[in-house]
């Protein structure tokens, strides 16, 4: 017989919503309700944590949970030392985002993977948060030897390829709501599932999920708390306060509407911090953060996407502007086996003066700098695996480009979706030297 047995990863430091396995509901910490409701399944439940997370450790030992202490920064290998403490041939993998695991689904999906001999099975049909993930051990530890040490952002992403056998458990057409969202990855969440637990009839930790997605069915403004925008646009800025209203005034003109947007300014020391201050105020649909300390280009890029919450993301840089309509073009030439769609721009002057720029049109040039992260939407889930090279000093956009380009389609759409302002003091036009010997470097890497 089959040794099985749930994982549940949890740690601290989340980014989006740090500590969130910790967070109060009805007096209580969030993995403590999740532990009473896993308590419910025929699989027994341990909470896997990084062994220097001693603040959760404290929590689950307040609580008497059940704990594993793995690896610290790979929850993969996590995972494996997990499975190799009980000899586990499968492992049901839930994390703390998801309060409201359906137990019968888990326990369905568990007989589909193993009648399938498969050797990864997930479920993408029902709101986020009641599902989980089911993977042969023996194909975690191969995908961990695969991936040669790389730290690949989410356990599922090192099975989206070819090597592996996987499938997607299909539950009963009644749970098939995927717009909803039951999953705690950001404060909105946190909202919408601390009311849910006041405001259901039973205690929230134990009712079936398919009645929390009846009572969300009549109640649309619940669902309006943590919907989620098809596109995030992320503006980093960097004393470019004279150029950065027209950046964000050219997000906020979007033909298409479902947008997020996102400025992170990286400790400016000129006017940036007045212009910013207009877009800040309830309601405003221009989320501003501000850096402590300069912490560069590629830092700043990160920082703003692991806040977006976008199924894509897109970048202007703060002395750049899209078109109106340059969102709605971008949509209509993606597919789900596009990790990126580039667009074409015209290089202005200073003054932005079109009629005087020069007009690129895709494909650009492999060899040169021309692949810029404005004007590229991005699936996030993608992005999630490469990231900038926080320790590039400039070519971050090109270094991203070439480890983007090497594992994932891309598409090109031939339309000027963007202007592109060229003026002294970007950063293409200094420390070109520096940039030169980065360039090379870049090069010799790929």
């Amino acid at each position: 017989m089959d040794n099985i047995a749930i994982c549940l990863l949890a740690r601290t430091n989340s980014v989006r919503l740090p500590k969130k396995a910790l967070l109060d509901i009805k007096g209580y910490p969030t993995i403590y309700h999740l532990s009473k409701r896993l308590s419910k399944s025929i699989y027994e439940t341990t909470v896997c944590i990084p062994e220097n997370d001693t603040e959760l450790l404290e929590g689950l030992e307040n609580y008497g949970i059940e704990y594993f202490l793995g690896d610290v920064n790979n929850p993969l290998k996590r995972m494996i030392e997990f499975a190799d403490k009980l000899d586990l041939d499968h492992i049901i993998r839930v994390t703390h985002d998801d309060l409201f695991i359906d137990v019968k689904i888990m326990q369905k999906m568990v007989k589909y993977h193993l009648k399938l001999a498969n050797d990864y099975t997930y479920t993408a049909l029902i709101p986020e948060g009641i599902g989980c993930e089911v993977y042969k051990v023996s194909a975690l530890k191969r995908a961990y030897r695969d991936s040669e040490g790389i730290n690949i952002e989410g356990v599922s992403n090192y099975f989206r390829n070819d090597k592996y056998k996987v499938d997607q458990y299909r539950p009963d057409y009644a749970y098939q709501y995927p717009d909803y969202r039951l999953t705690l990855d950001y404060p909105e969440d946190f909202t919408l599932i601390s009311l849910l637990f006041e405001q259901m009839p039973f205690y929230a930790g134990e009712i079936n999920s398919l009645d929390i997605i009846n009572y969300l069915k009549g109640s649309p403004s619940l669902r309006k708390i943590n919907k989620l925008p098809k596109v995030s646009i992320y503006i980093p800025n960097y004393n470019y306060g004279k150029y950065l209203e027209i950046a964000i005034t050219s997000a906020l003109t979007q033909t298409y509407e479902d947008i997020e947007i996102i400025v992170i300014d990286d400790a400016s020391t000129d006017n940036s911090i007045e212009t910013l201050k207009k877009y800040i105020f309830p309601g405003s649909r221009v989320k501003v953060i501000f850096n402590e300390t300069n912490i560069g280009l590629p830092a700043s890029a990160n920082k703003a996407i692991s806040i977006c919450r976008g199924k894509y993301i897109i970048r202007i840089d703060a002395d750049d502007m899209l078109l109106p309509d340059a969102i709605e073009k971008l949509l209509d030439s993606m597919d789900d086996e596009l990790g990126m769609v580039f667009s074409g721009y015209i290089e202005c002057d200073v003054d932005m003066t079109v009629s005087k720029g020069i007009k690129k049109i895709p494909p650009f040039n492999i060899k040169e700098n021309e692949h810029h992260p404005t004007g590229a939407l991005i699936n996030k889930r993608f992005w999630n695996d490469i990231k900038y090279n926080e320790l590039l000093t400039g070519l971050e956009s090109y270094d991203f480009f070439k480890r983007f380009s090497s594992k994932f389609n891309i598409g090109l759409l031939k339309e000027v979706c963007w202007l592109k302002r060229n003026h002294q003091e970007s950063m293409m036009n200094n420390n070109l030297e520096d940039r030169k010997q980065i360039k090379e470097n870049i090069d010799g890497r790929n």
